[in-house]
């Protein structure tokens, strides 16, 4: 170990990425890499750490994918199963990550009728509060009338292969489960919604990550406000 150095290293993710892995990949290799040299360091059977001075590679973000209003009216159009659709609508409302308001993740005991809110547990059972608007509760009050034992009885799985039977028929194409989360977001950020606001009911770690996720977005808002002075 000790005839390894930061050269070499370089080499070698640099020739990772040429044979094909992701930035994200050769990153998380990189990590491991470094946390075995710090081991050596700590014992003192190394003096240096020879990733100390290695940057991770860049990653790429891709852009972002989102239903049109249009495309979400096709696509409602198309689903004739209506507790699907609920579902769909379910998504589309609360901009929940997949499993967020599937059972056995989300019950009757998340949906605070009283306080005109959902609640959501999300990744690292972080919580967040999602406000019912008309179209959600209506499908919750109706759900719970009819005696549902919870709001969204279905597995993923499920939910995942079904709805892409209902893009395919239509004609949506690059979309699945996740799309209905971005434009959530998306449809909110474009009507003029403060992104604060929008990053915390997205239940972001910080809106550094929502501004990169909907930077395409934030980019033609800005355009349209600074194109408003042409008419001074």
């Amino acid at each position: 170990l000790s005839k390894i150095t930061t050269d070499m290293l370089e080499d070698h993710i640099n020739q990772r990425l040429a044979n094909g892995i992701t930035p994200a990949g050769a990153g998380l290799e990189l990590r491991h890499i470094k946390a075995l040299f710090s081991k050596q360091v700590k014992t003192g059977k190394l003096v240096k750490n020879p990733v100390s001075g290695i940057s991770p590679p860049k990653q790429v973000l891709k852009p972002i994918r989102f239903l049109t209003k249009d495309e979400v009216k096709t696509l409602l159009k198309k689903i004739d199963n209506k507790d699907f659709k609920d579902l769909i609508l379910g998504y589309l409302n609360t901009g929940a990550r997949r499993g967020e308001i599937l059972s056995p993740n989300f019950t009757w005991d998340h949906v605070q009728f009283g306080l005109d809110r959902v609640k959501i547990e999300g990744k690292g059972d972080k919580v967040r509060y999602v406000p019912m608007n008309a179209v959600l509760r209506e499908i919750l009050e109706r759900r719970k009338a009819a005696g549902k034992s919870t709001p969204f009885d279905f597995s993923y799985s499920w939910t995942f292969k079904k709805l892409a039977k209902y893009y395919e028929a239509a004609e949506i194409d690059n979309a699945n489960v996740h799309t209905l989360r971005k434009t959530f977001g998306s449809l909110l950020l474009q009507q003029g919604e403060d992104i604060f606001k929008v990053s915390k009911l997205l239940g972001h770690s910080s809106v550094v990550v929502t501004q990169n996720h909907y930077a395409d977005i934030l980019k033609d808002d800005l355009t349209n406000s600074v194109s408003q002075l042409e008419s001074l």
